[in-house]
Order: C-alpha cells, then sequence, then structure tokens
C-alpha cells in the first residue's frame, strides 16, 4: 500500500477505524485475539498510515491529518478499558503530531465523538447520537482547524456535563451503565452456546 500512496498528492488523511469489545468486560475475560485486534486496528494502522502519507506531506510542506477517537478516551471506562486507553493514545498521538508539525504546514485534529448510529454500533439516530451522514457532514466543517474537536454539538455538551462531576461519580456511573450491558452480552452468549450444543 505505501508504493501506491508513494505518488500520490493526499491533502487530506482522514483515519476513521475503530474496533471495540463485543460488549463491556473485565479485561481479563477478553480473548487474546481480540486484546490484539483492537491494538492493530485502533492504534498501528493509524500511526502507519499516518507515516505512509506525512512524508510527501511534509515535502509539499502542506496537509491536513484527522483521526477519529472517542468520547471514552476522556474518561475512566471500567469494563471497556483497553478501547478507552487505545482511543487516549490516539488523541494523544494527535496533540503531538500537530505541535510536531505545525510549522511544516501540517495540521493535525482530533475528533472526538460519543455515540453515532452506524451498523456497528448497532444505535438508531435521536438527540444525542447523529446518524453518520449528518456526523460526517459537520465533521467536515472541522477540517483544517487543529486540536481536539467535538464536531456534534450535543456530544460536546455530553462531555461538558461529564467534566462538571466527579471522575469518581462519572466512574461510578460508567461501570453500572456497562455492567448492565455485560451481564445482556454474558446472556446472549450463553444462549448461543446452549443453542449449538442443541444442534
Amino acid at each position: 500500500m505505501e508504493k501506491d500512496l508513494k505518488d500520490l498528492d493526499v491533502g487530506i488523511l482522514i483515519n476513521n477505524v475503530g474496533q471495540s469489545y463485543r460488549y463491556p468486560r473485565f479485561f481479563h475475560e477478553l480473548p487474546k485475539e481480540e486484546i490484539g485486534a483492537l491494538i492493530e486496528m485502533n492504534i498501528n494502522s493509524t500511526v502507519w498510515m499516518t507515516k505512509m502519507v506525512i512524508n510527501g506531506m511534509v515535502e509539499r510542506r502542506r496537509g491536513h491529518i484527522v483521526n477519529i477517537s472517542s468520547g471514552s478516551a476522556d474518561y475512566s471506562m471500567p469494563l471497556l478499558a483497553e478501547y478507552a486507553s487505545a482511543k487516549m493514545f490516539v488523541e494523544r498521538f494527535s496533540e503531538s503530531l500537530d505541535a510536531e508539525y505545525r510549522q511544516k504546514g501540517i495540521r493535525v485534529q482530533c475528533q472526538i465523538p460519543f455515540y453515532v448510529a452506524t451498523k456497528l454500533a448497532k444505535l438508531r439516530r435521536s438527540f444525542t447520537v447523529p446518524t453518520a451522514d449528518e456526523y460526517v457532514w459537520l465533521a467536515m466543517r472541522w477540517i483544517g482547524q487543529s486540536g481536539t474537536v467535538s464536531p456534534f454539538w450535543a456530544h460536546a455538551l455530553q462531555g461538558w456535563v461529564m467534566n462538571t462531576f466527579p471522575a469518581a461519580v462519572v466512574e461510578s456511573g460508567v461501570m453500572s451503565m456497562h455492567a448492565g450491558i455485560r451481564k445482556r452480552g454474558l446472556k446472549k452468549d450463553a444462549k448461543i452456546a446452549a443453542e449449538g450444543k442443541k444442534n
């Protein structure tokens, strides 16, 4: 892939990749293959895609890189520890690259959405959950600016509200919510396993 990109004038790179848990779980419950896949998708792909295009941007002294992180990156996320940490890496990587390359004409931005209605997230659109098309339309308007941004106003409001509470309160609420989702996920897995044994 690097050879294919070598002679292209890539002006904007958008690293929009993500993989989370199938449902919230304790870290020791995660299979090794899921742990590795999550790192590969969320961290390694962003790093290597950036590496593939940034040399050309440096030569041309212009370019924009947009990395998609997650609202979960900014808070303790019990039962989603690896995912939240991987997305925090994306945020810090973006901020550090922006400081490193802005004098060379390259701007690096990190976007931190909360929930977006996608097939992967299995969510429906709501007041605080935009469709993918709605989010993209808003996100495109922020390209060219650097720093960490939240293009959808309801997500920015969610972050502001969460930041007003003590960390222990947010952590407790997240743990309770994720524990409920985990319980349903374990129940579904047990049902699938039982049906498999019958067949």
